[in-house]
């Protein structure tokens, strides 16, 4: 099943933006009841065809492991007396997780592997301009993660034979945390990577078809040798590096498809009915992001505004009742305190 998640842009103040990214609707409904989302079940590690893909089976068992002792300590801190160290240990982590990187939440919402994904923004922002501080944000997060991850592990391995002992190990569950968390941040930016590559080899490869229609159409007319369009259809080197990573990207999909159908068989009329749907897809892929302006979100948000003063709380949850997002006011608080030094939406000075 494909999963979807929806980003919403919300300007804060001046170039702080805040992107907050909301998963597929049944796991939504799951997380704000308090249940937990079951994950898919993960092959064993024998079945891979090649030392890599085992090493990645390996490695995906490993972070199961991890997150489910995580949830199972998180549950107990959550569901511990007042007054215990147990209770203490969760107010503790709740001002930590306030305090959390707002991009890096953004990552680790995002799939771990490339998925349909839909970027609302303002309508007083230009397309191109959203799209290129996406891709900032995904570049940038997966060099800080990368190296971060690295540096949390290091701390972690003095740390592992106190996992066995029952008292409760703040400082063990609190890197076991930070571990996982750039862990799924790392994959969220390479995930979200990957969607805008194919997003823009899919534009260059379908504006290359148009001008050799266009051609095909005017007999006899061709572009300048030197010109841009004349090396897009002669597939230069400079161009030749999208194309493929396109083609590469629906051979992929393709070998995931049919990896997912060795796996399980399925009944036969919905095995009928994936099988046109993946032959429509692969007559004509969809683009795994797509970006789509929303005049309701410019008229709450105000982006001119954004240039003086900050979002106010009552925009922020206009913005949640809008997106049906939850504890809106928090996330756009984390946000404000990175652009004025404060949670609440106080006017920054004229000289600031």
């Amino acid at each position: 099943m494909d999963q979807r998640t929806k980003i919403v842009l919300v300007p804060i103040f001046r170039h702080y933006w805040l992107w907050q990214a909301e998963a597929a609707a049944a796991a939504a409904v799951q997380a704000r009841n308090g249940a937990r989302v079951e994950p898919p079940a993960l092959r064993d590690w024998r079945q891979g065809r090649n030392l890599e893909e085992k090493s990645q089976l390996l490695g995906q068992r490993a972070s199961r492991w991890v997150q489910n002792r995580l949830w199972t300590e998180w549950r107990k801190l959550e569901t511990a007396a007042d007054g215990t160290l147990r209770n203490r240990g969760y107010r503790m982590a709740q001002a930590v997780l306030a305090r959390e990187d707002p991009q890096e939440t953004l990552l680790k919402n995002l799939p771990s592997k490339p998925a349909h994904i839909e970027v609302i923004y303002p309508t007083a922002y230009k397309e191109r301009m959203v799209r290129r501080q996406l891709r900032h944000v995904a570049a940038s997060g997966r060099r800080r993660h990368a190296t971060r991850l690295v540096w949390w592990t290091l701390a972690m391995l003095p740390q592992l034979p106190l996992m066995l002992t029952p008292l409760p190990n703040l400082t063990v569950y609190y890197t076991g945390y930070r571990l996982y968390s750039h862990f799924r941040a790392l994959q969220g930016a390479k995930s979200l990577e990957q969607s805008l590559e194919q997003l823009n080899s899919k534009q260059l490869r379908d504006l290359r078809d148009q001008l050799l229609m266009y051609q095909e159409r005017h007999p006899g007319f061709e572009f300048r040798p030197r010109e841009w369009p004349a090396k897009l259809i002669r597939k230069e080197h400079r161009y030749l590096d999208m194309l493929e990573k396109m083609a590469l990207m629906e051979r992929v999909r393709q070998l995931q498809r049919l990896r997912e159908q060795e796996e399980g068989e399925q009944p036969p009329q919905q095995a009928a009915q994936q099988h046109e749907a993946h032959k429509q897809e692969e007559q004509q892929p969809a683009p795994l992001v797509t970006f789509t302006p929303s005049v309701e979100l410019n008229d709450v948000v105000k982006p001119h505004d954004r240039i003086h003063t900050p979002l106010g709380d009552d925009a922020a949850l206009a913005v949640g009742r809008l997106f049906g997002i939850e504890h809106m006011i928090s996330h756009v608080a984390r946000v404000r305190r990175l652009a004025i030094g404060s949670s609440f939406p106080t006017p920054k000075p004229p000289g600031g």
